[in-house]
């Protein structure tokens, strides 16, 4: 007989009755007070200041005829769908690395396309690289005087001449984590399944108080 599975949301409703909470930030349980709760709240305000993950487009879109769309909305690969995820239930700022239009935000209009970097020449892959590390870096400006992190959830192709660009740039202002490299696709569906467990805590604790 298999083990009875129970949602996040259960999960955590049955923590409060006990009087407890959970803390997504440090994945402790901890007693179920006030100042326990506006400290998880300062907590993951925090955790999300200065944070920005960059996702991988995908070949697979939802483009119908010859209309744009918003670009949160274009990309329908699993990869894409599990990578927003990621960013939306953490409630951190997300932005999409598009082959043909470079980095963009989630509520911008753009059309259809199809193109890879893979077809993109080597000096057109480096023109590339330093016109979205250029986007990052006046994104860092505008939210940060202090460290600010990149979150890149992208394959070898994208991640390669982005980060050796960025490189260029880390010092006290910039961090980059790389949460699925070196990992193939299968691999990094998995660990975002995982990720995203734990994400639904993130957004069930926030929903809650």
């Amino acid at each position: 007989m298999k083990p009875r599975r129970y949602s996040v949301g259960v999960v955590l409703d049955h923590l409060k009755r006990q009087g407890k909470i959970y803390n997504p930030v440090t994945e402790n349980i901890i007693n179920n007070t006030k100042r326990n709760r506006l400290s998880i709240q300062r907590q993951i305000k925090r955790y999300q200041k200065d944070k920005l993950v960059l996702i991988s487009c995908s070949k697979s879109k939802a483009f119908t005829g010859n209309k744009t769309m918003r670009a949160s909305e274009a990309y329908c690969s699993p990869l894409f769908q599990k990578s927003k995820m990621f960013a939306q239930d953490r409630g951190l700022d997300y932005a999409i690395l598009s082959a043909k239009h470079g980095l963009v935000w989630p509520n911008e209009q753009i059309s259809d396309y199809d193109l890879t970097l893979s077809e993109l020449t080597p000096a057109e892959r480096e023109k590339w690289s330093q016109n979205v590390a250029k986007e990052i870096h006046r994104w860092r400006s505008s939210t940060s005087r202090g460290t600010a992190k990149v979150i890149v959830l992208a394959g070898k192709s994208y991640t390669e001449p982005l980060t050796r660009e960025l490189w260029n740039h880390i010092g006290i202002t910039l961090e980059l984590e790389e949460p699925l490299e070196g990992l193939q696709v299968g691999e990094r569906l998995a660990k975002l399944n995982r990720e995203n467990l734990q994400g639904k805590k993130w957004r069930e604790v926030k929903k809650n108080g």
